[in-house]
């Protein structure tokens, strides 16, 4: 094994994929001790943002801001060059992949796959049973690295009993990756009684709620967050984009409360729009994954299958990242 490793990403550096990749890199410097890890980001921080991140350098990750429009060129120079300096181990972490209508993101998406299929020693690291899968058929070296979380601390605000949960349904955060059906959606709530809200990083920690197009939106401060999740009769998972592994599913299982996933065709997505770490989640927590909302209330108001029990998380604990090194192949092409 050379004594570097290159971990090159694509997208926003966003809370989720940040803590992802923190993880990632903390299992390998456990195998690898006197290994050098070098994580590079392609993509700029969004003004405004970037004070949410959990983006601090640690003695063996770094992060790179870099012009959006420049990340195809900057990819492919990046990859070449990592190669030939890390000993021609680059993992490229891609949580999902995307095709929309702008020509930009179809010649970088174009460019990346074009880069994994050629450069041998270059493979995908994704959160995603399902993404790994479609990287492997679209004849892409795949390997699989899951969320890892701190398992104790957040299983410790699980309520003693289901009996005591409110009638507020979690609709995740507020944003552009948000199904624009989850407004419609929560207002239909509304009407029967039940209690939508969205959480948002950019509402300080004692904030009051504020309210966007109808809906309670409440601060996303981690303790505020989790506990208000780990109090709600469920998550609803409904994204405009073909998502990988959503962290805050995980999260809301191990606080214990049951997931509600969502997936129809994506407009403008193309091939990926059938493609999503959702439902492998959902199974998971033996949620109910749904081809559109028109049952969603009938699951609330009939009842929701339980959560699973926190012993049945514990694979996806921090301590676990030497086990999913081995298991989801990583270590095999680091060994190559």
């Amino acid at each position: 094994m050379a004594g570097r490793i290159a971990l090159v990403s694509h997208g926003l550096p966003t809370t989720g994929g940040t803590r992802h990749l923190q993880g990632l890199a903390e299992a390998l410097k456990g195998h690898y001790p006197k290994a050098k890890i070098r994580h590079t980001h392609l993509n700029k921080v969004v003004h405004g943002f970037g004070e949410h991140l959990a983006l601090q350098k640690e003695a063996y990750v770094y992060y790179r801001k870099a012009d959006v429009r420049l990340v195809p060129l900057r990819f492919a120079l990046w990859a070449l060059w990592a190669k030939r300096r890390h000993a021609g181990r680059v993992g490229v972490v891609l949580h999902n992949a995307a095709e929309h209508t702008g020509a930009l993101l179809r010649r970088y998406t174009g460019l990346v796959m074009w880069l994994l299929r050629r450069r041998h020693g270059t493979f995908v690291i994704s959160s995603s049973r399902a993404w790994q899968d479609y990287f492997e058929k679209a004849g892409v070296q795949a390997a699989y690295f899951p969320d890892l979380f701190p398992t104790t601390e957040l299983g410790a605000y699980r309520l003693e009993s289901l009996e005591s949960k409110t009638k507020s349904i979690y609709l995740g955060a507020w944003g552009n990756k948000a199904h624009p059906g989850l407004i419609v959606l929560a207002h239909q709530l509304q009407k029967e009684g039940f209690a939508p809200y969205f959480t948002d990083l950019k509402i300080p920690k004692d904030s009051r709620p504020v309210e966007r197009e109808g809906v309670a939106v409440y601060s996303g401060a981690r303790e505020v967050y989790l506990k208000r999740m780990a109090g709600s009769q469920a998550t609803i998972l409904w994204s405009k984009y073909p998502e990988g592994r959503p962290r805050l599913g995980m999260e809301s299982l191990l606080v214990g409360t049951q997931l509600i996933g969502i997936q129809q065709p994506l407009e403008g997505h193309g091939k990926y729009s059938a493609i999503s770490g959702v439902p492998e989640l959902v199974t998971l927590g033996g949620g109910v994954m749904l081809s559109g909302p028109e049952t969603v209330l009938g699951w609330l108001q009939n009842g929701l299958p339980a959560p699973p029990p926190l012993d049945a998380l514990l694979e996806f604990d921090e301590a676990q990242g030497e086990h999913w090194l081995r298991d989801g192949g990583i270590l095999d092409y680091l060994s190559i």
